[in-house]
């Protein structure tokens, strides 16, 4: 596959404490079923960090505080079968979660898991989202439990 363009899309990362731990809300990818954080495209209007706050609701039924500015970026390929694969750059931000959805708009095309900074970066289903998270720990610990 050929690699046609770098395209921009951004990220939240859902957070919460648990027994004083951060936990990581992931989500499975539509197709694949990779673990990833809820991500898409920039969405015109909005600022980077609103478009990340409405994936997370979307994708993962959560919602709460996000930060103005993202932790850091990964790169990843899209494939797109049987268009020209994309290399889509991540702009990531944290969402401190306050309320998890019951009912919530692709749920029934997602899976949603909390899980440890440990899990988080072994199930991340780009490299690049598991380097993020793993040079981070401290950004996660001071958000939620700090």
């Amino acid at each position: 596959m050929s690699v046609a363009a770098l395209s921009r899309q951004v990220a939240a990362i859902p957070l919460r404490s648990e027994a004083g731990q951060p936990r990581i809300l992931m989500v499975t990818t539509r197709k694949s079923r990779k673990w990833i954080v809820p991500k898409g495209w920039h969405i015109p209007g909005l600022a980077g960090f609103e478009a990340a706050a409405r994936e997370a609701f979307e994708e993962a039924g959560v919602r709460g505080i996000v930060s103005q500015r993202p932790i850091g970026q990964y790169d990843y390929i899209k494939t797109r079968e049987p268009r020209p694969d994309l290399t889509c750059r991540v702009d990531v931000y944290l969402l401190h979660v306050n309320e998890e959805l019951p009912v919530w708009p692709e749920m029934t095309r997602r899976d949603r898991e909390w899980v440890n900074l440990d899990e988080a970066v072994a199930r991340a289903g780009h490299a690049g989202l598991g380097t993020l998270i793993a040079k981070n720990p401290d950004i996660f610990t001071a958000i939620v439990c700090g």
